[in-house]
């Protein structure tokens, strides 16, 4: 993903299939906090509760990517920003997803894997 000509937040959204957005309400409106996993582009990356600052920002013109790694257990869900890993992932991201576009790679991205958090549970930090 590469966001161009955008001046208000930026983010990415990865949600539940029971997930149901409502015009001009935020991705957590409405119940939807547990739902979904959102990495915004001040380096946030939330789901229950609050959310750690400690993966990249990005903004216009940078590269935003996100790998789903079903094939390993459990399955993870990491984020790169202009090709470099984000030292925070997510474990257990769903059994089923779908997308509109995707490139197949023959071997994960991630490497050397730093905090996991884990879809479903609160994420506190300190």
């Amino acid at each position: 993903i590469i966001f161009s000509h955008t001046e208000q937040c930026q983010m990415i959204i990865l949600a539940d299939s029971t997930a149901v957005f409502g015009p001009n309400k935020w991705p957590s409106s409405d119940g939807n906090k547990e739902k979904t996993v959102r990495y915004d582009n001040g380096g946030n990356l939330s789901h229950i509760g609050s959310g750690t600052k400690e993966n990249a920002p990005f903004d216009n013109g940078r590269f935003v990517g996100c790998e789903v790694d079903m094939n390993s257990t459990p399955k993870t869900l990491t984020f790169f920003v202009d090709g470099k890993q984000q030292p925070i992932f997510v474990n257990q991201p769903g059994q089923s997803f779908g997308i509109t576009r995707y490139e197949r790679i023959l071997s994960t991205q991630a490497k050397g894997k730093g905090k996991q958090l884990e879809w479903g549970k609160e994420w506190k930090f300190e």
